[in-house]
């Protein structure tokens, strides 16, 4: 059985700042991640297409209280997937509509678009997908160990 590795991320941002009419860059700050697919997380926030699960690290030692805010965006799709294990096709976008609620993790990196396991179905299934596909994102990142596995693994 290979064992899963925990991704920690140490990016520095870099903001351009204009002078005099130049442009230069300077580090803004240092952004500390820690992506472990073992590790269950909180539901931030959804708003439309956007979904925030927050990561709390307090278990002692190298990351104790760190969190990791990882965002994404959701989209409904005519394709359908396999749970956890499929990858959409290129081109997906949040103003995509169907039936099928596809993930992507868009911070701190961006993966491949995964399918939630969700389909709607009936009369109403694009709408309902439109509604409530990003909380269904945040959910199953926030608690399902096989879906963090497959989403962190398109990244790395």
């Amino acid at each position: 059985m290979k064992k899963r590795q925990s991704l920690v991320l140490t990016i520095a941002a870099v903001l351009p700042i204009a002078t005099y009419g130049a442009t230069t860059c300077i580090p803004s700050g240092i952004y500390f991640a820690v992506l472990n697919p073992d590790a269950n997380g909180t539901v931030y926030s959804t708003s439309g297409y956007d979904w925030v699960v927050n990561f709390d690290y307090t278990t002692g030692g190298r990351y104790n209280n760190t969190t990791t805010h990882v965002t994404g965006i959701a989209s409904c799709s005519e394709v359908a997937g396999t749970t956890d294990s499929s990858t959409g096709a290129p081109g997906m976008s949040a103003a995509t509509t169907g039936p099928n609620c596809w993930c992507e993790m868009t911070a701190p990196l961006a993966s491949d678009w995964v399918f939630s396991g969700t389909t709607y179905t009936g009369d109403t299934a694009d709408n309902d997908c439109t509604s409530g596909c990003a909380t269904v994102c945040a959910n199953r990142l926030a608690t399902t160990t096989t879906f963090r596995t497959t989403i962190y693994g398109t990244v790395w």
